[in-house]
């Protein structure tokens, strides 16, 4: 279940906890870019470390096309941390990044949520 939503200057923050279904994600992802405070390009941390995805592959993929058909609303050129805990998150999110390739997001994955905030620029 998705518990926290925060926008941070240039960064949305989103914290998961407990099992996260598909359409949660993409509950999660329409709700913060239709938010006043959401700009186009803003960056992504979503942390997992708390989380269990209870996602298939072809819903991996269907998170990724949703994310393509809202582009124009979403922007493009983004970087999006992903803070995982457990190998088996790790992997469902290095296959959310491969499914990923052609889209406009720039994939991150990561073990340390201090690393990640790195990558991102915080």
């Amino acid at each position: 279940m998705w518990s926290t939503f925060d926008v941070e200057g240039s960064r949305v923050d989103v914290h998961a906890s407990g099992p996260v279904t598909f359409d949660e994600v993409v509950r999660n992802f329409r709700w913060y870019i239709s938010q006043p405070e959401f700009q186009p390009d803003m960056d992504v941390l979503v942390d997992l470390r708390e989380a269990t995805l209870e996602l298939t592959l072809e819903q991996l993929r269907e998170v990724t096309r949703t994310f393509e058909h809202h582009r124009e609303q979403r922007g493009q050129n983004y970087k999006l941390a992903i803070v995982t805990s457990t190998a088996v998150t790790y992997g469902q999110s290095r296959q959310f990044d491969a499914f990923s390739h052609s889209s406009p997001v720039f994939i991150g994955v990561f073990e340390d949520i201090e690393a990640a905030r790195k990558w991102l620029g915080a």
